[in-house]
Order: structure tokens, then C-alpha cells, then sequence
């Protein structure tokens, strides 16, 4: 209301007092006033964000500026204490009556009488400025607010100028400077050009000319590599002299003016501007480093009249790389370099074009010094607000950031991707034409604005508030930097994606993405196509998102490294595929970029006709096939196993063999054999050269293509046949072997040795020899009855050259084996393991188990039986008789033999290899028939285990009753035991986990609800749990007048089990209190439960209700509840009542 009131009031003042005067005299002073309350006005009532990184900065009130210090991000209105004002530029408050001696000013050119400043903040002060024009002249008017000279207007005439100007020589200078910077911002740096002066030129203010149009360089790409080389000369300097009489004094009261150019320095300028583009298989640092070392080596480059740069081969060729801009002050013959060898003779020739004296004819103004008007004019001190260092710093941060933008998007739409989707380059043009708009609308406002708060018609926060405006905008450098680097990225994935596809050199292949007509030749000129979809392309309204200032998923497959692995593995598949089917007449091949699928980045689709098959197409994997495995090589054919991939598209295979001295295509051969349903397959090569040495690939076979060749492996046939006819003779100890020679042998190759290797059964060599000029050979020592593997191989000797080194040498070559299996014949059967039990008609013999464990196999046994003489120890001739059994375990039975005689019994062996010697004789008397031993009957059966869990034993037996024994037989002790056991196991137990929960005092429930809980721990999810309840109970309180009924009952976490555990009591009529014992027990099954179970008694009424006052439980015994956890295969329904 006070700021109201006070609006009125000079409104009011203003209509009284100002009516009626001039407009010339009033406008000044209601511009002021207005201004004045309008900003007052403001401060009241609207907030000023304040930019990041911005302390404070001034008003329209030379005593008053915003600080952003104390009001969490917003501006506050402060003002400087006492009689101190505020200095925008240094941004403090301080004593205007202080010292006001500006340290640089050159006081030969300031007037006595110039009133000295009030508010250095706020007054024009001396300028020292590069010079961004060559067209400056001496005493000419400056406008520091627009940062522009007005040509042509000044206070003397050229006559007199030039008539009193003073040329001062200091000592000539010339030196020469390198940067490798590539922006805007950093060649200013270069050029010494000051933060004001840069912050005018940026915003668009000034124009520039001669060597100064180095600063801009507009078709710089981040891609590339530059530096620059400087060279800066100075010659002389020119003063304003103090006596000079004005001309034009009237110009004095030019409004527009804030200083005059005291002082101009003379000298030249040049920019060699050298850029070498970067392509991205190229190392940019290693590029950077060349161009720095190449650079800055041209001062010392020596040439002689018109001699070259002597250079060849690599550093020739990147020397004709770099491209060359020149930027200068001089007028050099025969025009301007354009290339590095150019560069370097104009160099090394700008000491003679630079201007010499007397004269210094090519010099031209590079640096100016600007006093303030008001040192040369009885006037008013001319307003000159300085902005802040920090306000400054952070608006020439923004355009450079603007410039930075510009130019990465340049470069994004200069790439390989940009050029070949539509869908890419809609979204970066999209991009690049708001960033434009934005830029321009930035500097058109900087246009107006720098020059009203230089002129204190705009407060700082104008410009502050520019700051904050960018700063939220989606044009916030780190925002598009991040938005920028999502499209860089998008491009460089989709470069490795292409990156090896030779395109256009394969007339079955193409990149394309869904908008281009490619695609369709493809599926138009094939009837079999696989295509690679990559789903990947962002949106048009992914940017346009952006630009709204909205967020945008960052999510991107791109940077999902397990997306990203996948699109490069199908990649590297996708290309070999290709490759081995390149220029194929049958098969197309299309790589297709999509809008982006995020749920399915990558997909392989196998097209007849244009329809993509139901199922993804699977790439042959070249891993799943690897070597051929080799599994038997003869003299004119191999075999090899092939193993069947888990790829389904893949049906067939090819075999593809050729001899390794002739590797042509016409040499080679290819099989084609389809999978079978194992997993495994074995080839046959056949009608091959002898002692010849093939390579042997594997090649997979789809519908829609061949896969890459699988590795190679190396065969050698042999150089002849195997031995043939191998037989062998045994005995106990020795084997021989003999064997014919082969029947196919090359030519040239004759056969004399022979390498003969023995084995046992477990492969173990037991001998390795090699025999000349025989086709046999004997083994000694070896163990009887014993399998022994026999290899014999053929020897051929030949002399083979070697090309590499034109030498010859003798090489052995084995052909494939022979292999015998050969048998040691048996020992004799030892007599002391017979067991022989005759009877009144016959013998029966037991030999026992064989002594042969393995091969060879036993087939039968040959039982000779002599009588033997007086003596007992000799066989009476003649009498031998024998007679053949089965090779099994099973007792031998011999009847026909008279009784009382003694005897022999002699056994021989038959195995599948031979005979063995008829064994010691074991001698039998003949018995009285009458006689009868005892034998066992058959064993009864199994008992059952004598545990139901965990280990236990079962038994069976056997009786002596099969004879029983009579007339003095023997018993069945000698036959062995009546009984046997072994051990049983049926399941293991189960652990018994039971509870109780027991009380001794009373417990009173009034009417219904929980009587004790008690809480159990169950182990099982599989089992129940059995209740028992045993309490004594009391009913108090009975109000009804006939029979009623108490219902007592288990709860488990509250609820009651789907088969209840309860018991009711009736209550009969006129009963005022009932005492008695309960018993309640019951099984609940609690399947997939475990843990902790709350279980509980509890009582209520029945269905026909009852209302007691009090029950009381436990008041005359100990009252408990008892919880065992069981396993469901015992339970059984249990209630009690």
C-alpha cells in the first residue's frame, strides 16, 4: 500500500509540476520517475531467481544491488550502508569520496579541469581494447555502450590530427604463439580480446575484419583436429595530442559518444588456422598430437629460394591432409596459403611483408586506448554502468556453451548415419533449428539489453534474468550436452553396427531403414532373405520431448551393456553369414534399422516371399562347428565324426576335402550329407591318393544360406594297406604271431618291416618291436589264460622333398593296424579245490569257481575217470574213461562206477581259446549204499525287516532234511550254516518333536473366548499335529432354566482345523454350578506349514447358546495341553468326546 500511495503521489507531482514544459526537459524527468517507481514497484512485489553461480549484481539505484546470498536461490534488494554506493562491476559497495586515479590512464591526455568521478561503477573511465576492425583512426568517437566506433565523427579535422599527433617508436616486437583450442571462446583467448569486449562481439555487437576474422571459423566439427599458429607484430603507436584545438566543438553534446581514441598502436597481425578432420577409425589423439608436432615446427623450417618441403611417404601424405586458413593484417603476393607447404613459405616470408621504417606503409591499428569524452568536453560525466565480472563471465559462458552445441550438432548431422536415415536427421534438425532460434532470440535481446544497462536504462537483473530464463530451458548446456552425447552415441552405435559392410560392392546385401525404398529391392530380387532387424531408431517425439522441456527415458539399449553385447554378437554372426554367402543368386541379406523396440532391441527374422517365418532365425555359429574330429584313416579313404548343432535351422552339412598341394577352387571337393537324428555322425571319404595329405572342413547348411567354413584339419592316407591274415599260437606263456603283407601298397613304396605292438586288456604295453624281412614273431614270458591286443602295422621308408628349403629326407610313414586279439592258453585246474562225494551209483564233483576271471570265456570241462591199482596211487591201463560237461558251476555227476573200488578223477579245461592239461587226479573210494549224509533244504525266503525305520536285519534258513542223515551219515555242519542275515533299511526315522503345556492354578473365563495358548515349533511342512487336552473344568453362574450345552475346542493361529478337535458339555435345568474332568484329542493336518503354530483351548456356547457367568479350569488337578508334530502316513481320524 506504502509503494501504491507513493505511485499516486508522483503521478500527481508529475501532472502539476511537468505539464506544460518542453517535451525535451519533461521526458528525461518522467522516464526517471517512472522507471524509478516501476522498479520499486517490482522489487515489491515479484521475485528474482538468481543464476547459479551469481553473488549479486546492481540496480537501477547507484545505492542499491540484488545479493543471492541469503535468499535460498532468490535475489534479494540490499542497500550499501552510510554515503557508499555500489560498483557493478566489482560487484561492492564502497566510498565514492576515495581515490578515483585510474592506474592505466595516460595522463598526457586528460584535462585539468575534468571533474573527477563520483561512482567508478557508473562513469566512463580509460579503455585499453584489441582491435577486432583495421579501420580506427585517431581522435575518433567511441560508443563503449554498443561497443562501436563512429566512424567519421570527431572534435578535430584529419589537418589537424595530423598537424600535432605525436608517433611514438617503442622497440618494435614480433613474436609467434600455438593454441590447439577449436572454439570460439579459446581463439578470443588467443586474440587477448577482454570479457567485455568478448561478451559484445558474442552477443552480436560487433562486426569484425582483418586478421581478427580468425575468431570465426563456422565449419569446425568436434571431429576435427586443430591449431593454430599466431604471429603478432608491433610497430608504433600514434597519441592525441593535449594542444590540439576542437574543430568541432559542437560535438560535444553528441549523446551517443563515451570516449575518443587517445591513443592507436600499429603493427600486424596473422592467424595460420591449420584443421585436420578426424575419421572414426582413426586415433584423434594420436591425430592431435601429429598436427601440434607438425605446427609447431614451421618457424624452424629452413627452405632456400624456391625450394619445397622435402617430405614422403606417411608424414607426405598427412601433411597433404591438413587444410589451411590464413587470417591476416598483410598483403601477401600471390594470394593466401591454402596448404601446409604454402603455410610454411609465407611464414618464413612475413618478416618482409611486415611494415618497416621509415614509413611503416603495411602497418595498421591493432590495439586502441579510449578516454572518456568528458576529458575533453566542459560536460556532464557521461552514465557508463559496468556489468559485473561474474554477470559477464557466465553470459559469455552461455553463448560460448551455444557455440559448443552448434557445433557438435553440426557435427552429428555431418555423419555417415545422419545422411542415410531420415528418422536421425528429422531428429537433429529438429534439434539444430530451435538451438538456432533460441541463439538468435538470445542475441537480438543482448543486442538491446547490454546496451541499456551500459547506459542505466536496464537494472543487471534483466540480464540475470536471461541467465535464469537459458538455465531452465531445455538449451541448459549440461541438459543438451546430455541430449547431444544420446545422439552421439545413437550415431556411433549405429557406425559399428554398419561398420565392415561393404554395401554397395555386394549385390545381395543392404542397409536400410524402414522409410528407404532399398529394402524392398532386396525382398523383390530374393525369394530367401534373412533380415536383421536393429530396433533402435528414436522417435521424432523423443526430441520433441525434449524440446518441451519434459523428461525423456534415458534407458536406452545403448547403454544396457548386455543389450549392447548382443547387438554386436548377432552383428559379428550376421557378417560371416553374409560373407559366405556373398553375391549369392539365391539368398538376400538386409539389415534394417527400426524405431526403437526396447523390449526387443535385436531380432533375426528368416522371410519366403516377403512373410517372416513363426519362429527367429538362428545364425550359423562357426563355433559349433569346429575341427572335424578324425576317427580312422586307411590308404584311400578317412572317416571323420561330424556332431550335430543345437541350431535347428541347420539340416545339412557339406564336407569339403582337397589335397594341401593344390588349395584352388577346382581342386576341392564338397559332399553334402543331411543330419540324422544322433547326435553324433560319422562320414567316409573315399577314392583317395595314397600317402597324400588333404584338408578337411566342416561347412553348415540352412534354408537360407551357408555358414562360414569351420576350422581345418589335416589327413594323411597311409601309404598302403593294412597287414592282412593275423593268426596266432599259444601256450601258458607265449603267443606268436604271424601275418601276411599288405595287399595295396603306393608306388615306389616297398615293404621290409613291420612294427608289432602287445597290450593287455587294459591297453598297458607289454611289448613294441619292430621285425625286418619276416611276417611273424613270438612272445615269451606272458601270464596264462590272459587277453593280449595285437596291432601290426606295415612300414613304408620314402624320400620326400621340401619345397620351402629345396631339400630331401627320409620319412617314415606306418600304415593303419592289424589288430588281433590273442588268448594265453589255461593252467592246469589244481586237484585241492575239487570236492568229489560218491554214493552207491554215481560221484558227483564240484570244481568250484574257475580260476579265469575274464576273457578268454570257459565253455566246458572234460572229467577223466581211472581205476587205480592196489596201491591207491597208479591208474590200471586201460581203464580210463571220460566223459564232457557244461562250462557252468553246477556239480559234476558220474555214474556207472562199481562200488568198493578207489578212483582218479583227472579235469581238463575248455575256454573259447583252447585246452588245458588235464589236472592231478583226486582220488574216491566207493561207499556201503546204505549210508545216507544229511543235506540241506532250499533256503526259505527273506524275512521282513525287523524295524519299520531306520537300519534293521533280515533273516532266512535252511534245515538239514534234504536227506535227513541215517545209517551214520554225516550232518550238514560241513555244508555250511543253517541261517543267514543282512542288513535293511527301509526309510529313516522320523524325529519324535512333542510339547506340553501344563497349569496348576485357576484359570477363569468369564462367558466365551481363549481358556490357554500354547506355542509349538513345527519342523515339517509335510506333517500334522496330534492334540491332547486334559483339564479339569467348574461351571459357575448357569441362568438358564433347561439343558444347555458348553463347547470346548482347539484353535492353530486362531482358527479351527477343517476336521474340528472339540467336546460339548450338556448342562441339565436348575443346575447352578457343574464340575467335572475333560479329555479332548484330535489330529489336524498342517501341510505346507512350518514354524510356529499358536495353539490354543478355547470354549463358547454350542448352536442352542448358553450364557455362564464364570468357568473355571484347573481348580482340583494339573491341567495341560500336549502337542506332538507326526507324519501323515499315521494318522487317523481321532475324537474324543
Amino acid at each position: 500500500m506504502v509503494k501504491l500511495l507513493i505511485f499516486l503521489l508522483v503521478l500527481i507531482a508529475e501532472k502539476i509540476t511537468v505539464n506544460g514544459l518542453p517535451e525535451s526537459i519533461t521526458g528525461g524527468l518522467k522516464d526517471k520517475r517512472s522507471v524509478f517507481v516501476r522498479e520499486e514497484i517490482q522489487d515489491d512485489e515479484e521475485q528474482i531467481k538468481c543464476f547459479p553461480g551469481i553473488k549479486r549484481f546492481s540496480s537501477l539505484d547507484e545505492r542499491k544491488y540484488y545479493s543471492c546470498e541469503e535468499g535460498n536461490g532468490y535475489a534479494v534488494l540490499k542497500t550499501c550502508p552510510g554515503n557508499q554506493v555500489y560498483w557493478p562491476q566489482k560487484e561492492i559497495c564502497y566510498q565514492p569520496d576515495e581515490d578515483e586515479t585510474q592506474g592505466d590512464q595516460d595522463v598526457r591526455v586528460r584535462r585539468a579541469s575534468s571533474p573527477q568521478a563520483k561512482n567508478k561503477g557508473r562513469k566512463a573511465t580509460i579503455i585499453k581494447r584489441k582491435l577486432l576492425r583495421s579501420d580506427v583512426s585517431l581522435g575518433e568517437f567511441y560508443d563503449a555502450k554498443n561497443d562501436q566506433f563512429l566512424s567519421g565523427v570527431s572534435l578535430w579535422s584529419m589537418e589537424e590530427l595530423e598537424k600535432h599527433r605525436k608517433r611514438r617508436f617503442a622497440r618494435p616486437s614480433t613474436n609467434y604463439q600455438f593454441d590447439s583450442g577449436k572454439t570460439e571462446d579459446s581463439r578470443m583467448n588467443l586474440m587477448d580480446i577482454d570479457a567485455s569486449l568478448k561478451l559484445s562481439f558474442m552477443g552480436g555487437l560487433i562486426e569484425v575484419s582483418g586478421s581478427a576474422q580468425y575468431v570465426r571459423q563456422s565449419d569446425v566439427l568436434t571431429t576435427d583436429e586443430t591449431f593454430t599458429l599466431a604471429y603478432k607484430s608491433t610497430s608504433f603507436y600514434n597519441v592525441l595530442p593535449v594542444t590540439a584545438v576542437k574543430n568541432f566543438p559542437k560535438q560535444c553534446d553528441n549523446k551517443q559518444a563515451t570516449h575518443v581514441v587517445s591513443k592507436v598502436v600499429y603493427g600486424q597481425n596473422a592467424f595460420y588456422f591449420f584443421k585436420r578432420s578426424v575419421s572414426r577409425k582413426e586415433n584423434k589423439e594420436k591425430i592431435a598430437g601429429s598436427l601440434q608436432v607438425l605446427v609447431k615446427s614451421i618457424p624452424s623450417f629452413s627452405i632456400e629460394g624456391s625450394a619445397t618441403v622435402k617430405v614422403d611417404g606417411e608424414e607426405k601424405s598427412f601433411r597433404e591432409s591438413v587444410q589451411v586458413r590464413f587470417n591476416g593484417d598483410f598483403k601477401l603476393p600471390g594470394g593466401f596459403p591454402a596448404t601446409f607447404e604454402e603455410a610454411v613459405k609465407s611464414f618464413k616470408k612475413l618478416q618482409d611483408y611486415t611494415a618497416q621504417p621509415p614509413d611503416y606503409v603495411n602497418a595498421v591499428p591493432v590495439e586502441v586506448q579510449l578516454t572518456p569524452i568528458q576529458d575533453f568536453c566542459d560536460a556532464t560525466d557521461t552514465i557508463l554502468v559496468s556489468i559485473g565480472d561474474s554477470l559477464t563471465q557466465q553470459t559469455a559462458e552461455m553463448l560460448s556453451h551455444f557455440n559448443v552445441l552448434i557445433m557438435e550438432i553440426k557435427t552429428l548431422l555431418n555423419s555417415g548415419p545422419a545422411f542415410a536415415y531420415p528418422v536421425i536427421r528429422e531428429n537433429l534438425n529438429l534439434y539444430k533449428i530451435k538451438l538456432n532460434s533460441k541463439f538468435l532470440k538470445i542475441k537480438e535481446k543482448l543486442q538491446t539489453l547490454l546496451p541499456d544497462i551500459r547506459a542505466g536504462k536496464e537494472g543487471a537483473k534483466e540480464l540475470n534474468n536471461l541467465l535464469v530464463e537459458n538455465n531452465e530451458s531445455p538449451f541448459e548446456f549440461v541438459k543438451s550436452e546430455a541430449f547431444l552425447n544420446s545422439r552421439s552415441l545413437e550415431i556411433r552405435a549405429l557406425n559399428l553396427l554398419t561398420d565392415g559392410f561393404n554395401e554397395y560392392s555386394l549385390k545381395n546385401f543392404r542397409v536400410a531403414d524402414f522409410k528407404q525404398p532399398t529394402r524392398a529391392q532386396i525382398m523383390m530380387n530374393y525369394h530367401h532373405v534373412v533380415v536383421l532387424d536393429v530396433n533402435i531408431l528414436q522417435s521424432k517425439q523423443i526430441t520433441q520431448k525434449f524440446l518441451q522441456n519434459e523428461k525423456i527415458n534415458s534407458s536406452f539399449w545403448y547403454k544396457n551393456d548386455a543389450k549392447a553385447s548382443e547387438l554386436g554378437k548377432q552383428k559379428k554372426l550376421f557378417k560371416k553369414f553374409l560373407e559366405a554367402n556373398q553375391n549369392s543368386n539365391k539368398f538376400g541379406y538386409l539389415i534394417s534399422i527400426n524405431l526403437r523396440d526396447e523390449d526387443q532391441p535385436i531380432r533375426v527374422q528368416a522371410k519366403r516371399s516377403g512373410v517372416a517365418d513363426s519362429l527367429d532365425f538362428i545364425i550359423p555359429d562357426v563355433r559349433q562347428i569346429g575341427k572335424p574330429k578324425v576317427t580312422f584313416v586307411s590308404y584311400d579313404h578317412f572317416k571323420i565324426s561330424v556332431t550335430k548343432p543345437s541350431n535347428a535351422w541347420v539340416t545339412h552339412f557339406l564336407v569339403e576335402y582337397w589335397p594341401i598341394i593344390d588349395d584352388s577352387e577346382e581342386s576341392k571337393t564338397s559332399l553334402k550329407f543331411a543330419f540324422s537324428l544322433q547326435n553324433t555322425q560319422n562320414v567316409t571319404i573315399t577314392n583317395l591318393n595314397y600317402l597324400t595329405t588333404y584338408e578337411v572342413r566342416i561347412v553348415h547348411v540352412t534354408e537360407f544360406g551357408i555358414s562360414p567354413t569351420g576350422e581345418k584339419v589335416s589327413v594323411t592316407t597311409k601309404p598302403s594297406s593294412e597287414p592282412t591274415i593275423l593268426k596266432f599260437q599259444s601256450s601258458e606263456s607265449s603267443l606268436k604271431i604271424s601275418w601276411s603283407e599288405p595287399v595295396y601298397q603306393a608306388n615306389g613304396i616297398k615293404i621290409e618291416d613291420y612294427r608289432v605292438v602287445l597290450k593287455d586288456s587294459v591297453g598297458q604295453v607289454v611289448a613294441d618291436q619292430q621285425v625286418q624281412d619276416v611276417t611273424n614273431i613270438k612272445f615269451d614270458n606272458l601270464n596264462a589264460v590272459t587277453k593280449y591286443i595285437v596291432t601290426v602295422k606295415a612300414i613304408a621308408e620314402f624320400i620326400r622333398k621340401d619345397s620351402a628349403t629345396n631339400t630331401t629326407k627320409k620319412i617314415q610313414e606306418y600304415s593303419h593296424p592289424a589288430t588281433l586279439i590273442a588268448f594265453t592258453a589255461a593252467n592246469p585246474l589244481n586237484p585241492n579245490s575239487f570236492q568229489a562225494n560218491a554214493d552207491y551209483y554215481s560221484v558227483t564233483l564240484d570244481l568250484g569257481k574257475s580260476n579265469i576271471t575274464q576273457v578268454p570265456r570257459v565253455t566246458g570241462y572234460v572229467v577223466r575217470y581211472s581205476l587205480m591199482d592196489s596201491t591207491g596211487q597208479n591208474i590200471k591201463p586201460g581203464t580210463s574213461r571220460t566223459q564232457s560237461f557244461p562250462g557252468n558251476n553246477d556239480p559234476k555227476k558220474i555214474i556207472g562206477l562199481a562200488s568198493g573200488f578207489t578212483y582218479g578223477l583227472e579235469v581238463q579245461e575248455i575256454t573259447t581259446v583252447g585246452k588245458s592239461i588235464f589236472s592231478s587226479p583226486v582220488f574216491i573210494i566207493r561207499t556201503d549204499p546204505r549210508v545216507t549224509n544229511g543235506g540241506y533244504s532250499q533256503w526259505t525266503s527273506w524275512s521282513v525287516c525287523n524295524r519299520m525305520c531306520g537300519p534293521g536285519q533280515q533273516t532266512r534258513s535252511r534245515t538239514c532234511t534234504n536227506p535227513d542223515p541215517s545209517n551214520g551219515g554225516t550232518n550238514c555242519e560241513s555244508l555250511g550254516q543253517s541261517s543267514q542275515t543282512k542288513s535293511c533299511n527301509l526309510k529313516s526315522c522320523f524325529e519324535t518333536n512333542i510339547q506340553e503345556c501344563s497349569w496348576s492354578r485357576n484359570i477363569m473365563v468369564h462367558g466365551s473366548g481363549p481358556v490357554k495358548y500354547c506355542y509349538f515349533n513345527k519342523k515339517h511342512s509335510t506333517t500334522s499335529l496330534l492334540v491332547s487336552v486334559k483339564t479339569m473344568v467348574t461351571v459357575i453362574g448357569i441362568s438358564r432354566i433347561f439343558a444347555n450345552c458348553i463347547r470346548y475346542y482347539v484353535t492353530f493361529n486362531g482358527n479351527e482345523c477343517s476336521t474340528p478337535i472339540d467336546q460339548a458339555i450338556q448342562i441339565g435345568s436348575y443346575k447352578n454350578k457343574l464340575t467335572m474332568p475333560i479329555t479332548i484329542r484330535g489330529i489336524c493336518k498342517l501341510t505346507n506349514r512350518c514354524g510356529n503354530i499358536k495353539v490354543g483351548l478355547n470354549v463358547n456356547e454350542c448352536d442352542s447358546g448358553v450364557y455362564t457367568d464364570d468357568t473355571d479350569y484347573g481348580r482340583y488337578a494339573t491341567s495341560s495341553i500336549i502337542i506332538e508334530e507326526v507324519e501323515n502316513a499315521r494318522l487317523t481320524t481321532a475324537r474324543t468326546s
